[in-house]
Protein backbone atom coordinates (compact mmCIF):
# COMPACT_ATOMS: atom_id res chain seq x y z
CA UNK A 1 0.00 0.00 0.00
CA UNK A 2 1.28 3.22 -1.06
CA UNK A 3 1.51 6.06 1.80
CA UNK A 4 0.86 9.76 1.49
CA UNK A 5 3.90 11.11 0.50
CA UNK A 6 3.92 8.57 -2.59
CA UNK A 7 0.64 9.47 -3.30
CA UNK A 8 1.15 13.19 -3.01
CA UNK A 9 4.22 12.86 -5.76
CA UNK A 10 2.54 10.76 -8.10
CA UNK A 11 -0.54 13.87 -8.13
CA UNK A 12 2.24 16.37 -8.45
CA UNK A 13 3.91 14.74 -11.53
CA UNK A 14 0.54 14.44 -13.14
CA UNK A 15 0.04 18.06 -12.44
CA UNK A 16 3.26 19.05 -14.13
CA UNK A 17 2.67 16.57 -17.19
CA UNK A 18 -0.79 18.13 -17.47
CA UNK A 19 0.53 21.60 -17.24
CA UNK A 20 3.07 20.89 -20.02
CA UNK A 21 0.85 19.02 -22.20
CA UNK A 22 -1.65 22.59 -22.27
CA UNK A 23 1.44 24.65 -22.49
CA UNK A 24 2.63 22.79 -25.80
CA UNK A 25 -0.95 22.62 -26.90
CA UNK A 26 -1.71 25.92 -27.06
CA UNK A 27 1.95 26.85 -28.40
CA UNK A 28 1.25 23.78 -31.41
CA UNK A 29 -2.67 25.69 -31.51
CA UNK A 30 -1.08 28.67 -32.49
CA UNK A 31 1.59 27.54 -34.71
CA UNK A 32 -0.66 25.36 -36.72
CA UNK A 33 -4.07 25.11 -36.43
CA UNK A 34 -4.53 29.32 -36.46
CA UNK A 35 -4.42 31.40 -39.07
CA UNK A 36 -2.49 34.81 -38.35
CA UNK A 37 -1.91 37.35 -40.29
CA UNK A 38 1.93 38.54 -40.19
CA UNK A 39 3.58 39.49 -37.25
CA UNK A 40 0.61 37.83 -34.89
CA UNK A 41 2.62 34.41 -34.28
CA UNK A 42 5.07 36.43 -31.78
CA UNK A 43 2.33 38.22 -30.26
CA UNK A 44 0.37 35.45 -29.52
CA UNK A 45 3.28 33.20 -28.27
CA UNK A 46 4.27 36.50 -26.01
CA UNK A 47 0.81 36.18 -24.38
CA UNK A 48 1.14 32.45 -23.68
CA UNK A 49 4.68 33.48 -22.13
CA UNK A 50 3.34 36.11 -19.96
CA UNK A 51 0.36 33.82 -18.57
CA UNK A 52 1.93 30.66 -18.19
CA UNK A 53 5.27 32.40 -16.09
CA UNK A 54 4.36 34.20 -13.62
CA UNK A 55 7.07 33.64 -10.80
CA UNK A 56 9.14 36.30 -11.80
CA UNK A 57 6.57 39.27 -11.05
CA UNK A 58 6.28 37.17 -7.60
CA UNK A 59 9.59 36.76 -6.98
CA UNK A 60 10.13 40.73 -7.62
CA UNK A 61 7.38 40.88 -5.16
CA UNK A 62 8.92 39.51 -2.77
CA UNK A 63 12.46 41.39 -2.95
CA UNK A 64 10.03 44.89 -2.79
CA UNK A 65 9.01 43.31 0.43
CA UNK A 66 12.00 42.43 1.47
CA UNK A 67 13.45 46.30 0.90
CA UNK A 68 10.75 47.76 2.45
CA UNK A 69 10.98 45.62 5.69
CA UNK A 70 12.47 47.39 8.71
CA UNK A 71 14.73 44.56 9.59
CA UNK A 72 16.31 45.11 5.87
CA UNK A 73 20.14 45.68 5.62
CA UNK A 74 21.40 46.98 2.33
CA UNK A 75 23.70 43.91 1.66
CA UNK A 76 22.84 43.06 -1.42
CA UNK A 77 19.77 41.46 -2.94
CA UNK A 78 21.92 40.24 -5.87
CA UNK A 79 23.65 37.83 -3.76
CA UNK A 80 20.25 36.05 -3.60
CA UNK A 81 20.27 33.24 -6.01
CA UNK A 82 16.87 34.86 -7.49
CA UNK A 83 17.82 37.98 -8.28
CA UNK A 84 19.40 37.65 -11.62
CA UNK A 85 16.63 35.02 -12.97
CA UNK A 86 13.99 37.59 -11.94
CA UNK A 87 15.71 40.47 -13.40
CA UNK A 88 16.41 38.52 -17.02
CA UNK A 89 13.12 36.88 -17.16
CA UNK A 90 11.49 40.37 -16.33
CA UNK A 91 13.33 41.82 -19.12
CA UNK A 92 12.04 39.05 -21.71
CA UNK A 93 8.81 39.99 -20.81
CA UNK A 94 8.92 43.33 -21.36
CA UNK A 95 8.45 44.39 -17.68
CA UNK A 96 11.12 46.84 -17.75
CA UNK A 97 10.04 49.48 -15.45
CA UNK A 98 10.00 46.16 -12.97
CA UNK A 99 13.41 45.43 -14.23
CA UNK A 100 14.75 48.85 -13.33
CA UNK A 101 12.87 48.97 -9.59
CA UNK A 102 15.33 45.61 -9.12
CA UNK A 103 18.71 46.85 -10.26
CA UNK A 104 17.81 49.92 -7.77
CA UNK A 105 17.77 47.58 -4.51
CA UNK A 106 21.31 46.36 -6.01
CA UNK A 107 23.59 47.22 -3.63
CA UNK A 108 26.34 49.24 -6.14
CA UNK A 109 22.96 50.33 -7.36
CA UNK A 110 24.80 54.36 -7.80
CA UNK A 111 27.34 52.87 -9.48
CA UNK A 112 27.63 53.65 -13.18
CA UNK A 113 27.36 50.77 -14.39
CA UNK A 114 23.82 50.15 -13.07
CA UNK A 115 22.19 53.40 -13.03
CA UNK A 116 23.19 53.12 -17.04
CA UNK A 117 21.31 49.84 -17.06
CA UNK A 118 18.15 51.64 -14.94
CA UNK A 119 18.73 54.29 -17.54
CA UNK A 120 18.91 52.17 -20.60
CA UNK A 121 15.46 50.01 -19.49
CA UNK A 122 13.81 53.04 -18.51
CA UNK A 123 14.71 54.69 -22.65
CA UNK A 124 14.34 51.03 -24.25
CA UNK A 125 10.82 50.50 -26.51
CA UNK A 126 8.59 48.29 -24.78
CA UNK A 127 6.19 45.80 -26.55
CA UNK A 128 2.62 45.30 -25.43
CA UNK A 129 0.60 42.12 -26.59
CA UNK A 130 -1.56 43.71 -28.96
CA UNK A 131 0.18 46.67 -30.93
CA UNK A 132 1.93 45.79 -33.96
CA UNK A 133 4.36 48.69 -32.78
CA UNK A 134 6.86 49.31 -30.09
CA UNK A 135 5.69 52.06 -27.86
Amino acid sequence: MKNDDEILTGLVAVYELVNACELIWQAVEIIFIQASPKGILCQELTKIFLSQYTQPLETYGNFLNISNSPDFVDSGLESHSDYWFTLRLLVLQSKTAEAATLLALHSQANSLAVSSLRELLQTMPRYTPGNTEAQ
